[in-house]
């Protein structure tokens, strides 16, 4: 988990799907504002999933908005803003598995990522209970996951050769901070925490 960085105000494309009825609307200028606000999310969070940070396109096959706070428990901020995500759309994991559970580390907190670490095997626990609870609701160590995060551990910090011709620190952190930055489309890398967290692991190497 990434944390995201919300903006403090509403955007005023969401001001106006709300005026047009939020998510009781049912009309083809609703559902042309959602799909706005949807891609609005996704550059947001680097167009990868709030949770697992799989990658993800607003198209509804990939994801779908996501209430922070369950709607069905908590009416109130089911048009908030700062409680709308974009996750994936994996049937077993992340959103749809959460569904109106609530979980204490969210993508809103800041460094949240610092309190998961990683395995070679590319299974994920958490530093504190918060942490693995988090990681069970979520169901952050399915198969698919954990497979997709050895596969990045694998391609990025063993295979890949741009690591194999650093020499010095400085270069070391320029190279980390290319993988951890997002394209010029404003993608962050799949799994970028797993990046992020190995990252820090081998930079003992070149000090």
């Amino acid at each position: 988990m990434k944390s995201v960085e919300k903006s403090q105000q509403e955007p005023a494309i969401y001001a106006k799907w709300r005026r047009e009825g939020g998510w009781d609307a049912n009309s083809p200028k609703a559902e042309k504002l959602k799909l706005e606000i949807k891609e609005l999310l996704l550059n947001e969070q680097g167009f990868i999933c709030c949770y697992c940070e799989d990658q993800i396109t607003a198209d509804k096959d990939s994801c779908h908005i996501e209430h922070l706070q369950p709607k069905g428990k908590y009416p109130h901020l089911k048009s908030e803003y700062r409680n709308l995500f974009c996750s994936c759309n994996h049937p077993k994991t992340c959103g749809y598995a959460k569904q109106d559970d609530e979980i204490r580390v969210t993508p809103l907190m800041n460094c949240c990522e610092d309190l998961f670490e990683y395995h070679d095997d590319g299974k994920i626990k958490g530093k504190d209970q918060d942490a693995v609870d988090t990681i069970e609701i979520l169901k952050l160590n399915s198969e698919r996951l954990i497979a997709a995060r050895n596969k990045i551990i694998e391609i990025l910090l063993k295979d890949d050769s741009s690591f194999s011709c650093i020499n010095t620190l400085s270069e070391y952190d320029d190279l980390v901070q290319k993988y951890l930055q997002p394209d010029t489309n404003g993608c962050f890398r799949p799994y970028w925490s797993v990046v992020s967290y190995y990252a820090k692991e081998y930079r003992c190497v070149f000090e």
